[in-house]
């Protein structure tokens, strides 16, 4: 009986023994597991935002030099000064045309220094720009500054979202007005959403306000990430 006892007593410690050294390899296996996971999932996460980011940033600095550039265009100052000439802003309207079409911009369209659209590359489309009132939009007011303006925002005209560049139209050290080139942001949000789809991640790009403005799944688009204090309200109303 004492045999059979310690024989029992000894299978009982080595099966404890079994378990608990299973459930230690177990256990690093597991903790290993989740490491080279997690390491795995941070690295791949890094790799598609490198990439997304790269994209936008080439899309937009595609876009940014296009303002400076047509700014020393003397048409534009000759329209800016002359703006009774219906002559040379219809030659300025077809010629804003023309770069719109080259360059794939969604509009461009040119704004005398009270804030009104002289001439617009969709002078011939019914919800055109050119009259409207663009005085309070932050592009405008930074460009007539003198200074180079990027915004988001739904335009006003055309209720399409977009990212907008403008830079001031001078001669003789005088701001005469400013010529804006709007990008479409929903063409390249559905590029971003096939690099996305492709890759099998989600993403969303948010403003300094933390508010969403672009997202691969609607639900998360204009929503914030922070609560909206009643300061931050204001600053965004005005």
């Amino acid at each position: 009986m004492t045999f059979l006892t310690k024989s029992r007593q000894r299978k009982a410690l080595l099966s404890l023994f079994l378990c608990l050294g299973l459930a230690v390899s177990l256990s690093i296996s597991y903790w290993y597991l989740l490491t080279q996971g997690t390491a795995h999932i941070a690295a791949t996460s890094t790799k598609q935002l490198n990439e997304l980011v790269l994209f936008w940033r080439h899309a937009l600095d595609r876009y940014e030099t296009i303002p400076k550039v047509l700014s020393n265009n003397p048409l534009l100052a000759d329209a800016l000064k002359d703006n009774k000439n219906k002559a040379k802003i219809d030659k300025l309207n077809h010629y804003l045309q023309e770069i719109q079409q080259a360059t794939h911009a969604s509009d461009i369209y040119l704004i005398d220094a009270q804030g009104i659209t002289l001439a617009a590359s969709n002078w011939q489309l019914s919800d055109k720009f050119i009259n409207q009132d663009y005085s309070f939009r932050p592009y405008f007011i930074d460009a007539l500054k003198g200074e180079q303006g990027r915004y988001y925002a739904v335009g006003t005209a055309s209720d399409k979202r977009g990212y907008y560049f403008s830079y001031p139209v001078s001669s003789a050290n005088e701001v005469l007005g400013v010529i804006v080139v709007k990008m479409d942001i929903d063409a390249l949000e559905n590029q971003s959403l096939g690099m996305a789809n492709a890759s099998g991640f989600e993403f969303m790009i948010s403003d300094p306000d933390d508010v969403v403005f672009l997202a691969s799944i609607n639900s998360w688009r204009y929503a914030a990430l922070t609560p909206l204090t009643q300061n931050k309200r204001h600053k965004l109303n005005a």
